[in-house]
């Protein structure tokens, strides 16, 4: 079986650098200023680092810190259809990167 492109990653990471920055840019506009600012200034200074091999390379977990973004989740997941929907992405996403790892096609 085929081990997947390199490709592969770094279009799954741009798909969720761009879900993140969008989600970070509409939080910026519903949290008070102070978080505002603190999320723009980290989500700049994730961005400045980048890799020539592998362009934002382990961006996904350099994001995880903007913790403004996850205030913006958790009140969209008081919504029972959104929480739902949550879990089963995150399933999905699970069972891939597992199954990747067994084919030690992926090592996170």
């Amino acid at each position: 079986m085929d081990q997947p492109r390199p490709y592969f990653y770094l279009i799954i990471n741009l798909f969720v650098m761009l879900f993140m920055l969008a989600l970070i840019v509409y939080t910026t506009l519903r949290q008070r200023r102070s978080y505002a600012i603190y999320g723009l200034l980290l989500t700049l200074m994730n961005l400045s680092i980048v890799y020539p091999l592998w362009p934002y390379m382990g961006i996904i977990r350099r994001f995880t810190i903007v913790f403004p973004m996850f205030i913006q989740l958790a009140q969209w997941g008081r919504s029972r259809a959104v929480t739902t929907l949550i879990l089963v992405v995150n399933t999905l996403l699970w069972v891939l990167i597992s199954e990747m790892y067994v084919r030690n096609a992926f090592v996170p």
